[in-house]
């Protein structure tokens, strides 16, 4: 299974013993009592520890934090018994199927022994939906176990713990309960939400969980050759200016437009500098770009909102927790903002992109011959702003012409000699003898 520990979460205290104890059995599908009986797999004890601790709002932080984590350990161990089934399918779910299946099987034959043809075609219709259904869960099936597998990039960070719970049970199929829809002929799970009620999760709802929790790999390898240009420009010298800024600026823009996983780029480092916009957002020294309210948000203001305006501040935004941040984090996210999450975002990944330019730049202004240079035109400089009171003048390419009084020279040489500085006879016009 692909590690998941850094990229979908950073537990602030030790694990429990109980929730060791689960690590400690990920992997077995099947379990026997002393007299062989097979009994389910542990898996199914999570996930019923799960369903009854999960989100009982209004607890303390670290029973909440408690709870996430037993989800979080359940939904990766799910995984080890998806992969050691060998099949997308178990038994369970397989003989719940046929039983759905025999159903249909004796309207058929109702329909032969009635000689009713439209209804025959119209079961065997039926029949060939269903089984294309089965095939598309299959598929995806497929694809969310190689997601999480020893070659996948494993899933986002930004995994809502609801879309864990799905997966997670998706995987096990512990006493899995189907239907089939009506309308569509397509296979549906019958799923216990966090909040204990029943949940219907359609093919379509799997595919979407996977299409917009996959992490951000194609921006982050662009980023990546774009850092290296960047960093490259930054060694040779090159200037980080408001246009350069602007042209970053409009790239990003032009990279998030569009993508189906954008929750991902606020919860993952797609920028490689071992941070996360959700990590940053607290340091933006202007969160309150668009007039975000706590009301709006649904934060107690009571304490934070120190000079009453209702709005979060700068000052304000260093109190805020990470629940608060999620909150602001999921306005950003809904459709009409979504404007609003791109400017933030193609701000952010420009700012981390500077970085790199930076360190090359910090490269080239190390450099020796870059630091030689510097001295010689820093003294050339001091030379032509003191000069000395002797000798003709010398007309150069950048500066207004510098008068001598006094002896003459007779060649650059004897002047640069004089002088005691490098030769600057690249930079000279005319020398008067």
């Amino acid at each position: 299974m692909a590690d998941q520990t850094a990229k979908s979460r950073t537990l602030d205290y030790s694990l429990s013993k109980d929730v060791l104890d689960r690590v400690k059995t990920a992997g077995r599908a099947e379990h026997f009592d002393s007299e062989g009986e097979y009994y389910g797999s542990q898996l199914g004890e999570q996930i019923e520890a799960v369903g009854g601790r999960m989100f009982e709002y209004g607890k303390v932080k670290e029973e909440k934090q408690k709870q996430k984590d037993m989800l979080d350990v359940a939904w990766e161990n799910s995984y080890d018994v998806l992969g050691n089934r060998g099949s997308w399918a178990s038994p369970a779910l397989y003989d719940e199927f046929q039983g759905l299946e025999e159903g249909y099987k004796n309207q058929y034959l109702a329909a032969v022994d009635s000689n009713d043809i439209k209804q025959q075609n119209k079961l065997l219709r039926d029949q060939e939906a269903r089984s294309s259904s089965l095939l598309g869960w299959k598929d995806a099936m497929t694809r969310n176990s190689e997601v999480m597998g020893a070659e996948g990039t494993g899933y986002s960070s930004a995994l809502s713990e609801e879309n864990k719970n799905i997966l997670m049970q998706l995987n096990a199929q512990e006493e899995p309960q189907v239907q089939i829809n009506p309308s569509t002929n397509e296979l549906e799970f019958v799923i216990q939400g966090l909040d204990g009620s029943e949940q219907i999760v359609t093919l379509g709802k799997l595919e979407k969980i996977m299409e917009e929790n996959m992490p951000p790999t194609k921006i982050g390898a662009d980023l990546t050759l774009s850092n290296k240009t960047l960093e490259k420009y930054g060694e040779e010298g090159g200037k980080w200016d408001n246009e350069v800024n602007g042209k970053i600026m409009a790239e990003n823009k032009k990279r998030l437009k569009g993508i189906k996983n954008i929750a991902t780029m606020f919860y993952d480092d797609f920028t490689d500098t071992n941070t996360t916009f959700a990590e940053d957002i607290k340091n933006h020294p202007d969160l309150n770009y668009y007039n975000l309210s706590y009301d709006t948000l649904g934060i107690d203001a009571s304490v934070l909102d120190k000079d009453g305006d209702g709005k979060i501040s700068g000052r304000e935004q260093n109190a805020l927790t990470g629940d608060d941040i999620n909150r602001i984090i999921e306005h950003m996210l809904l459709p009409e903002n979504r404007g609003i999450a791109e400017e933030y975002l193609a701000e952010y990944m420009t700012l981390k992109q500077k970085t790199y330019y930076n360190r090359g730049h910090s490269s080239y202004n190390n450099n020796p011959n870059v630091k030689k240079k510097r001295r010689q035109q820093k003294n050339k400089q001091w030379k032509i702003n003191n000069p000395d009171k002797i000798g003709k003048y010398w007309k150069y390419k950048d500066n207004p012409t510098v008068y001598y009084e006094g002896g003459a020279f007779k060649t650059e040489d004897e002047y640069f000699k004089h002088r005691g500085v490098e030769d600057f006879s690249d930079e000279i016009i005319e020398f008067n003898r």
